[in-house]
Formats: structure tokens, sequence, C-alpha cells
């Protein structure tokens, strides 16, 4: 199956999702498992007057930000929250599918 080029999928379908990623401790690969919990929006000034660079005419989009939950010792740590921005996840594994265990709520 292929993604048509412009399909799109509203953030807050992926809450929830479980996310991963393989990495090396001390020479053994260990899993790092997520569940996404919530996204925040981050703005910058823009400044495109070309006839007054000082004067801000408005606000463009800079960051995605999303909190995870991470699983810790056999359980989900709703106490820990860890913030990452959307790009940093471009190396992790999301699994998109319904029907997860919701223990993390």
């Amino acid at each position: 199956m292929k993604l048509d080029a412009e399909s799109s999928l509203p953030l807050d379908a992926l809450k929830g999702a479980y996310v991963y990623k393989y990495i090396k401790v001390d020479g053994e690969e260990k899993e790092v498992q997520y569940r996404i919990y919530n996204f925040s929006i981050e703005f910058n000034g823009s400044y495109d007057n070309p006839d007054n660079e000082w004067e801000l005419t408005g606000y463009e989009l800079d960051e995605v930000s999303v909190q995870l939950i991470p699983f810790e010792n056999g359980k989900w740590n709703k106490d820990k929250l860890i913030g990452m921005t959307l790009k940093s996840l471009k190396d992790y594994i999301i699994q998109l599918s319904s029907g997860h265990p919701k223990e993390w709520e």
C-alpha cells in the first residue's frame, strides 16, 4: 500500500500511539519505548516586510513538540513526561494502529 502525497492525519489521532527505538547500551541492544501523550505547536515572529525589516508582520510555525510517556521498570511512567520535537522522532518507529491497551492513561 502507498500513501498519496497529499495524505493527512490530525496530530490528535496520534495520541496514545506506541513509539520505540533500539539503542546500544553497554554493547547490548535495548528498546526504548514511549506512548504519545500530547502535542504543542511553537510559533516565531515573522519579519518579512521589505520596507521595514523590524516590523512584526505575523507568526509562522516554527516547531511541533511532542510529550511522551516513557516505559520504565515494566510500566508506563505517567509522572515522568519527556518532551521532544516531532523532528527528533525521525529515527523512531511509530505503530499506527488502534486497540492499544490504555493502561498509560
